[in-house]
């Protein structure tokens, strides 16, 4: 038995020192072979995951108590001899000298060497460095954000080419040429590409405004103010509803990928941030979000078109200082005031703003709730002021009884109005495939609706100079307009005129604003 248990040790000894020398082997073998790695240096792999890739007579002496640390691949190696002029750097990355200047002076990066006649100099290793900045910017980091991921990376030994590589489109196929420093053009050049849907270089137009001025200014003047350009150049039919929708969808994506990448929130109050229900333009409503995000606000946003009900439970739940609405559309701003009778019980205040309020400010004195301004510049300091010392807002005008009876009455006869409409004028049948003209009735008559509920009747006729104009842009007869507007007339007259004739009164006086003979 003796001699059985000391050849057993032997043997033991003996298959331990051939384990180590081949995991010795596995490890030189790794840096430069295909198997399976972590992606940061000296990072464990256990045996079983080894084991599922590793050939079979390494799997024969390797079982779950040995374990194995296996090497990261080589980083990639640059040069850091400064060889490179200024000139070749901007045609190498597609940075203006300007940006690569305000990089250097604001943040030490690159940090090039500097000749005689202090001309400078870069390096390989500072043209990647710029280039991986780059890709940081259009995965939707601020350049400072992106500049401290890199030293952070540093501080910690891991090579920055490594953890998060350079997967950018190359700079060499961005060909735009930004015309000046301001603003206005990198508008123009993103409102360019978008027409031409071309995303790498609308994405490259943000990076480049991002990285000169503060996101506020490229908020609001290069996006929202670019899609404001692009939905008047789509009203005007010189650009297609398929680019708008790229436009948008394309800045929704910047601004999402910002949120994704903004600091944890440092200040206690909560605020939701939405837009109410049917409206579906919540990209002013997402930029409010962002900044406010980034300031260390804690933001909730919950996007386009929120149900009121589901609104209430989800307030109740997440309790919250204040409620941020955005509206863009008559019906919409409507909607304010019945969200605004709910929020007492729940201790919060309404606060709301939308291209709406803007072009029409009579209906700011008809909203309860705080007015953040007209710009996104102006909500954003007044929201920050209301968090610091909340104040009270303004209360919800009474709904009179005469809109109350008329808003009741068209609410009812609505679907005998509409089947009118459609004997009168031929639309189809089916409500949910509408023509132009069943378009026009059913946006027509959300606006009557949503004048009613602000009290004054008048002002449905908000839209009809936009629907002229669209209608002119599209070579359609202005009489349209009015045939339309008359069929209505004559609706609201036969079902509503014995409960209420407030609507059809309504409309014959507006009627000869649109008749072609006697506008002119």
């Amino acid at each position: 038995m003796f001699l059985v248990a000391c050849v057993g040790r032997i043997m033991d000894a003996a298959n331990t020192r051939k384990k180590e020398a081949l995991g010795a082997s596995v490890m030189r073998r790794s840096a430069t072979s295909n198997l399976t790695y972590a992606p940061f240096p000296g990072t464990p792999l256990t045996p079983s995951a080894f084991l599922t890739t590793a050939p079979r007579k390494f799997r024969l002496y390797f079982d779950n108590s040995y374990t194995l640390r296996l090497c990261a691949p080589m980083p990639p190696s640059f040069d850091d001899a400064p060889t490179y002029n200024l000139k070749a750097v901007v045609k190498e990355t597609g940075l203006k000298p300007d940006t690569l200047r305000a990089w250097e002076r604001r943040y030490g990066l690159p940090l090039p060497a500097r000749t005689s006649g202090r001309h400078r100099l870069y390096s390989q290793q500072d043209i990647a460095a710029v280039k991986w900045l780059i890709t940081r910017q259009t995965e939707g980091m601020s350049i400072s954000r992106a500049v401290k991921l890199w030293q952070q990376f540093q501080r910690q030994g891991v090579d920055p080419f490594v953890a998060m590589p350079v997967s950018a489109p190359a700079t060499a196929a961005i060909t735009t040429t930004l015309a000046g420093e301001n603003l206005d053009a990198l508008q123009q050049t993103w409102i360019d590409a978008c027409r031409g849907f071309n995303e790498a270089e609308a994405e490259y137009a943000l990076a480049q405004a991002a990285a000169q001025f503060p996101l506020e200014s490229v908020l609001a003047q290069v996006l929202l103010q670019g899609l404001v350009q692009i939905g008047s150049q789509w009203h005007a039919n010189r650009l297609t509803v398929q680019q708008e929708h790229f436009a948008s969808a394309l800045a929704a994506r910047w601004m999402h990928r910002l949120m994704a990448v903004s600091p944890p929130p440092t200040r206690e109050q909560r605020l939701v941030v939405c837009c109410p229900p049917g409206e579906q333009h919540s990209l002013g409503a997402l930029a409010l979000s962002l900044l406010l995000r980034r300031r260390g606000w804690q933001v909730i946003y919950l996007g386009a078109d929120v149900p009121i009900a589901q609104l209430q439970q989800t307030l109740a739940q997440i309790q919250p200082q204040l409620l941020v609405l955005n509206a863009q559309r008559l019906p919409s701003a409507a909607m304010l005031n019945e969200i605004s009778a709910i929020l007492p019980p729940l201790h919060v205040t309404l606060a709301y703003g939308g291209g709406i309020f803007v072009h029409n400010p009579q209906l700011q004195n008809r909203i309860g709730g705080l007015y953040l301004g007209d710009t996104l510049m102006q909500s954003l300091p007044q929201v920050e002021t209301w968090l610091a010392q909340p104040t009270r807002s303004n209360p919800a005008p009474i709904l009179s009884p005469g809109n109350a009876l008329a808003l009741a009455a068209f609410s009812d006869y609505w679907p005998a109005m509409l089947s009118q409409l459609r004997r009168t004028t031929g639309l189809p049948a089916p409500a949910d495939t509408p023509d132009g003209a069943a378009a026009l009735f059913s946006s027509l008559a959300a606006d009557i609706a949503a004048a009613l509920k602000l009290n004054d009747i008048n002002l449905a006729a908000i839209n009809l100079p936009w629907l002229l104009q669209f209608l002119r842009h599209r070579h359609i007869p202005i009489e349209a307009l009015a045939t339309l507007l008359q069929a209505m007339q004559e609706a609201a007259a036969a079902q509503l005129d014995a409960k209420t004739p407030l609507i059809s009164d309504w409309l014959a006086r507006i009627i000869p604003q649109y008749t072609p003979h006697q506008r002119t």
